[in-house]
């Protein structure tokens, strides 16, 4: 046995790898990344949770954001496959935030949002 140091990384993708959880790379770049996966729109209302036997849990911080982010699903799987290689990520569940205040009406959400007028998908 060697006594130069070794990177810790290293120890953490075995014992990763051992229980069969996705590799350390891969949760580094989607958490780390995550904003340039999904682009800044929707990274400014979602954001990653966790992810177990390929399925990716997204918190999102209003309902609108929820059903965007359903609708957009396979192309989310897309681009994760792209980014993070192919079968990391099967599936995606999404969950609402619980917000500090009242829950926001129709009226009151924010001009672009999910559901109001001139809104638009992600930018990737």
């Amino acid at each position: 046995m060697s006594d130069e140091p070794r990177p810790l990384s290293d120890a953490l993708e075995r014992v990763v790898a051992a229980l069969g959880g996705p590799s350390v790379h891969g949760l580094t770049t989607l958490f780390g990344a995550w904003e340039e996966i999904v682009g800044e729109r929707l990274a400014g209302h979602t954001r990653p949770h966790g992810l177990d036997d390929g399925t990716l849990v997204v918190v999102v911080d209003e309902p609108g954001w929820a059903t965007q982010l359903r609708f957009l699903e396979q192309d989310l799987l897309r681009r994760l496959a792209e980014v993070l290689g192919a079968g990391v990520v099967r599936r995606v569940v999404v969950r609402l935030e619980a917000a500090n205040g009242p829950q926001r009406g129709r009226e009151d959400r924010p001009r672009g949002s999910p559901g109001s007028r001139g809104s638009r998908g992600p930018g990737w």
